[in-house]
């Protein structure tokens, strides 16, 4: 870890805390990992009836280089709050450094190529990339994290940057 990275948002659901960077450095339970590509979500299942009391709250974060999975306490409705806040900045950081921010322009084209790429060119690989990357905007949407005019918006961007039509 560099000496100077700086925290971006820090949760302790328990004893151990889960901290972010500002370089997408994710760090919990002593392993790192990136949240490059990476989306977070409080889940909760399960009822309190009387005496049986089957909830679970889990703050859930995963992506191509992080598995984490964190119980929270089930009564304690403040932790669920900022457990959901805190998802909320994962994934507005995940989409930040995976260059999705709604307010981000397309990157420029460094080789320029046709408008409109034939499919049968485009590589197995970009397609896979371009599916993971509108699966992850459809998960920040149904989370709550963007709305359906920013999915909407950043679902064309990929799609004309890629040469869809």
């Amino acid at each position: 870890m560099a000496d100077k990275e700086k925290l971006a948002a820090a949760f302790a659901p328990s004893i151990r805390s889960i901290k972010v960077y500002e370089s997408g450095r994710i760090e919990y339970q002593k392993k790192f990992g990136s949240i490059v590509g990476a989306t977070a979500r409080v889940d909760s299942s399960g009822t309190q009836r009387g005496l049986r009391d089957t909830r679970k709250v889990v703050l859930t974060i995963e992506g191509p280089r992080v598995a984490i999975s964190a119980e929270l306490p089930a009564a304690a409705r403040r932790v669920h709050e900022d457990a959901r806040k805190f998802a909320a900045t994962v994934n507005e950081m995940a989409m930040r450094l995976a260059g999705l921010t709604p307010q981000a322009e397309p990157a420029p084209v460094r080789d320029p190529k046709p408008a409109r790429a034939d499919p049968s060119q485009q590589s197995s690989s970009q397609t896979a990339e371009l599916l993971d990357y509108l699966e992850r905007l459809g998960k920040l949407r149904d989370s709550g994290v963007l709305t359906e005019e920013e999915f909407q918006a950043q679902k064309a961007r990929l799609l004309r940057a890629a040469g869809e039509p």
